[in-house]
């Protein structure tokens, strides 16, 4: 009887978890690997981080070297990537996934970004 009532309340604990069905293939960081007209140094590699609450992050250098980190909000919509950073510029993507890569359109060529960790 004591099995039967902890297989239950074990049951019945794991039937709460509230697990998100849908996570969105953005969420997450992305590093820059090649800006469409060759390969990115990854030590100066800008960096996109995507967070789950719409809200996110660019890291990149300058030509001097001097590196610099901008918050935004983000939004996606179908294969169109809207980024608004607080300095109040915008950033307008098309998007694709190829091959586990994130591919941003930026209207002159495509920009490669691979999973960062």
């Amino acid at each position: 009887m004591l099995f039967t009532v902890l297989s239950l309340m074990a049951i019945a604990a794991t039937s709460c978890v509230n697990e998100d069905p849908y996570q969105d293939p953005l969420w997450g960081s992305w590093i820059l690997v090649d800006d469409g007209y060759g390969w990115i140094d990854p030590n100066y590699a800008e960096i996109f981080y995507f967070g789950s609450n719409g809200y996110g992050s660019l890291d990149w250098y300058d030509e001097w070297g001097y590196n610099y980190i901008d918050d935004f909000s983000w939004s996606a919509n179908g294969s169109r990537l809207d980024i608004f950073y607080y300095d109040g510029s915008y950033g307008g993507y098309d998007f694709r996934f190829r091959n586990g890569n994130l591919q941003l359109y930026d209207g002159y060529s495509w920009r490669i970004y691979q999973r960062y960790y």
